[in-house]
This record gives C-alpha cells, sequence and structure tokens, in this order.
C-alpha cells in the first residue's frame, strides 16, 4: 500500500510539473487612462448674474462640472441655494451653452457632459434664488 501511494504521489507531481510549463502566459501590459485636468473656478456672482469660465479639453472624453460651495462673502456662511449650471463653447464674451442643470452646491458632480478636443466653458448663473452676492466654486474635470 505504501508503494501505491508513492507512486501516485510521483504520479500527481509529475502531472502538476507539466502544467506550470513554459505555456504560461505572460501578463500584458495595461493602458493608461489619460490623466484629467481639474480646474477650479470661483468668483462672486451677483442677484441674477451670470458668470463663465473657459478651458481647454485636450482630448476627447467626459467633462464633470461640480457646483462645490456658495457663501455669503469669502468667509461667511454657507447657503444651499440652487443655481444654473451649465457647459458649452465660448460664444465671443459669453458661454453658450449646450448642456445646464438646476442644482444646489455638492460634492459631487451635478454635470457630466461628453466634450470634443477644444475650447470649452462653464456657466454658472442664478436662477432667481439669490438675494445678495456670493463668493462660489466650481471644479472642473477635464480631458
Amino acid at each position: 500500500m505504501t508503494s501505491n501511494v508513492a507512486g501516485l504521489v510521483l504520479i500527481l507531481t509529475a502531472a502538476l510539473g507539466s502544467a506550470c510549463g513554459s505555456n504560461i502566459a505572460s501578463p500584458t501590459s495595461a493602458t493608461s487612462a489619460p490623466s484629467a485636468t481639474r480646474d477650479l473656478f470661483e468668483g462672486t456672482l451677483s442677484a441674477d448674474g451670470t458668470r463663465f469660465f473657459s478651458f481647454t479639453v485636450s482630448d476627447a472624453g467626459t467633462v464633470q462640472v461640480t457646483l462645490v460651495s456658495l457663501t455669503i462673502g469669502a468667509s461667511g456662511p454657507t447657503i444651499h441655494a440652487a443655481m444654473g449650471l451649465g457647459v458649452g463653447i465660448p460664444n465671443g464674451a459669453d458661454c453658450e451653452v449646450t448642456k445646464a442643470v438646476t442644482t444646489a452646491p455638492g460634492l459631487v458632480s451635478q454635470l457630466t457632459v461628453p466634450m470634443a478636443a477644444g475650447v470649452a466653458c462653464t456657466r454658472l448663473f442664478d436662477v432667481g434664488n439669490l438675494t445678495t452676492t456670493v463668493t462660489f466654486a466650481v471644479r472642473i474635470l477635464h480631458p
């Protein structure tokens, strides 16, 4: 019986050894996604006002825009008023918006838009909720 077990171990070892031969696939290199550029658009916005910011999309891809904060004054209290937030193409002294949302400040992207490479813009505008000038911060992630 001992010789049968020894023989079985020898056969299993040989079988496992041949399975680990030179037919192992070599790892493939992963292609890395292009890194995103982060722009921060900050400023002040008056009641019924609008502001825009131009940026360059280096490669076609997804643009994510987030209204991060609204405060009264530079260090005043945070307000949660809904604002208009749009993305588009600069047109002279304005931003021709192609997609917009009405949103309150948050930490998750409120507007995601596929864009071609080129110059783009984002616009922040009051939709009638402001009664005083506010300080804002908008984060833009783009290729």
